[in-house]
């Protein structure tokens, strides 16, 4: 009945999608698409996907993460379940996260997943496959949301969640820097294809940094707008954001 959220492979082969169906309240299926025929690959039902909101895929299509909001009739909650795409084979299950879990993305050599969790504002590094925790870190002050986004190279990880933008080293989980310009809460971010600049957005925002340096390259008002999410083309020359007011789609 309701989407809660996409991701594709990075060749472009694969949809995943995460969302409810009409006996389920809290979602109810994992559907995984081929986008050359459009017919679905794999449906995952069962109470370990029915409080899916967030999902990734890895880079090689072989790996399919989920993470939890609470769970209504199994007991289990704000877990991420890693799995085969092929066959959907559960491999395993993280810790519980207390809170759900609102950031979930694949490193891009698909080694390492980062998980966001806005109620204890926490960011988290876990191997793949093992999944071996590799740090954690409270990530900001206050969070109603917590987006967590690798750079192209894989080496830096940035959050959001406050008004702020964190910048965290992949390997130590040390800070690397704040990046501070923003009027109102941080809704989403996109790296450049060369990850030299970082893009984040919030209400009626865009800002623009240079990674090496930390400052603020550019400011854009954006009249009315609130883009939760956005991404760019290959050659980094437009910025495509999704804007929920009217379910509009704004380059």
């Amino acid at each position: 009945d309701s989407v809660n959220d996409l991701a594709f492979s990075a060749d472009g082969a694969k949809l995943v999608c995460a969302g409810s169906n009409r006996l389920r309240f809290m979602g109810g299926e994992v559907n995984i698409w081929c986008t050359r025929t459009w017919n679905t690959t794999l449906t995952i039902e069962g109470n370990d996907v029915e409080s899916s909101r967030r999902v990734a895929i890895s880079p090689d299509g072989k790996h399919l993460a989920t993470g939890s909001a609470c769970c209504v009739t199994s007991g289990t909650c704000k877990q991420v379940c890693l799995r085969k795409v092929d066959d959907g084979r559960l491999l395993g299950r993280f810790a519980d996260f207390q809170q759900d879990v609102q950031g979930l993305q694949f490193s891009p050599d698909g080694k390492s997943l980062a998980v966001g969790v806005a109620g204890n504002r926490t960011a988290s590094i876990w191997s793949i496959p093992r999944g071996r925790k590799r740090w954690l870190q409270r990530a900001h002050a206050e969070a109603s949301i917590l987006r967590v986004v690798f750079s192209p190279g894989g080496n830096l990880l940035a959050t959001c969640g406050d008004k702020n933008v964190a910048l965290w080293d992949v390997e130590t989980g040390k800070s690397q820097a704040i990046l501070k310009a923003h009027e109102n809460e941080v809704r989403a971010l996109a790296f450049s294809p060369d990850g030299a600049t970082l893009f984040s957005t919030a209400w009626q925002e865009l800002c623009v940094w240079d990674i090496a340096s930390g400052r603020l390259l550019a400011t854009q008002s954006l009249p009315d707008l609130n883009l939760v999410g956005i991404g760019l083309n290959a050659d980094g020359t437009q910025c495509v954001g999704v804007h929920t007011i009217n379910d509009q789609l704004q380059i």
